[in-house]
């Protein structure tokens, strides 16, 4: 009846060693809260930018509706009266466009406060020294030779694929709003905002390989081009901008190759990801698998016969 993966085994004696030392069940509870808070904090900044991200567009296309009505209020050419339709007309849509607008800056400072709550529960979560199973609980980063997994959460709600659709890249799911990190020590070379890729990011590790990561919900307004991250800072969360089916990270390579390939990555699997495609274990067969036979006399001339099952 239980999960039979290796890193659910591990979680469970990691927490429960929690309970057995010095910590007890009040650091339980302590990391319970941190996870909680830090969850919380991480959605409300994801859903802010979204609402932000509409009522700008919003504004925009209200804007445009504008224009050409007050220009039309103000042809002197026309009659007074249809003036004056166009005015009450250029009257309300720049009223529409004002509110639009005063929404959009609401939603800006209500995201500042929700980025500045989200650092300080991110702060109140480093600082917090638990055993290694606090890491996933609290969705921090995992490290393996001297890299980075660029997705926080865990096995448990991370998982990657081996291939991809026509062209090498990483296809990382994970769930709306989970933490992405920047996977190494790396310059930031640019970011993206466009129809394919979303929201995303350039970033050139010190050997040279650029790392692009797309579809992010949101990317910290600190990441800049010129920038330069240390392997772990948080750099945004997981979305689904752009061209993408659902929420997960791509992170594509260039020089172009399968991340999945290189051995740091694969270090990670059910550390902080399962494989999508992993070949299910062998059925177990009940009962003895050999047969023992009572032994015969051979035959006289000293050969075996055989008959090769399906020829």
């Amino acid at each position: 009846a239980y999960n039979h993966a290796q890193w659910y085994v591990d979680d469970v004696l990691q927490l429960a060693s929690l309970f057995a030392g010095g910590g007890g069940a009040d650091a339980v509870f302590t990391l319970d809260r941190l996870a909680i808070a830090v969850e919380e904090a991480q959605g409300r900044v994801d859903s802010l930018h979204e609402a932000l991200q509409a009522a700008e567009s919003q504004t925009l296309q209200l804007g445009a509706r504008a224009e050409p009505i007050r220009a039309e209020a103000d042809d002197l050419a026309l009659l007074l009266s249809d003036r004056l339709s166009a005015e009450k007309d250029a009257f309300a849509a720049e009223h529409e466009r004002d509110a639009a607008s005063a929404e959009v800056e609401r939603l800006r400072q209500e995201l500042e406060l929700a980025e500045t709550a989200l650092e300080a529960a991110r702060s109140g979560a480093r600082a917090a020294s638990f055993v290694p199973a606090a890491a996933s609980v609290l969705r921090m980063p995992s490290r393996a030779d001297g890299y980075v997994f660029p997705v926080g959460g865990g096995p448990a709600t991370v998982s990657v694929g081996h291939d991809h659709h026509d062209y090498p890249a990483a296809d990382i799911a994970a769930p709306q709003g989970a933490p992405v990190y920047a996977l190494a020590d790396a310059d930031v070379l640019s970011l993206t905002d466009d129809g394919a890729c979303g929201t995303g990011l350039t970033l050139q590790s010190l050997d040279g390989l650029e790392w692009i990561y797309c579809h992010l919900s949101y990317r910290d307004p600190a990441i800049q081009p010129g920038v330069v991250l240390t392997a772990g800072q948080w750099v945004g969360l997981v979305g689904s901008t752009g061209h993408s089916t659902g929420p997960h990270l791509h992170l594509g390579l260039d020089p172009s190759r399968y991340p999945q390939e290189m051995p740091w990555f694969q270090e990670f699997a059910n550390i902080a990801f399962t494989w999508q495609d992993e070949a299910p274990a062998p059925e177990r067969v009940a009962g003895p698998i050999f047969t023992i036979v009572p032994a015969v006399e051979p035959p006289s001339n000293e050969v075996v016969e055989f008959t090769l099952t399906g020829s």
